[in-house]
């Protein structure tokens, strides 16, 4: 049981004696040093179990610059496609008039 630290090692009991009383709790030794990966994400992960809301919250402050660039972004092309086909329509009426009219002017 290296990885695992036991609090109350006593298992036997009936069920009610169990939720009455102090529950076995089987916790895993975690690495929560700092000046390593495994203990840098640890402890994040830790903090978020302890404090799910705070974590949200922390998340998404710091998300959110990155969804209005995105939103900024979306509406650049968006307009950039919306000229690119009125481009695009507005050269197709254009050859068709032309061909039209060198038709006409050759009969």
């Amino acid at each position: 049981m290296d990885e695992f630290e036991t609090i109350g090692d006593d298992l036997s009991g009936t069920v009610e004696e169990l939720l009455n009383g102090d529950p076995t709790v089987i916790r895993p030794s975690l690495n929560l040093d700092q000046s390593t990966w495994e203990g840098w994400f640890n402890s994040i992960v830790l903090y978020a179990a302890q404090n799910p809301w705070d974590f949200i919250y922390y998340v998404l402050l710091c998300l959110s610059p990155f969804f209005l660039l995105s939103v900024f972004l979306s509406m650049k092309l968006a307009k950039a496609l919306e000229a690119q086909e009125k481009d695009s329509k507005r050269k197709a009426r254009r050859d068709t008039n032309i061909s039209k009219a060198r038709k006409t002017k050759g009969d």
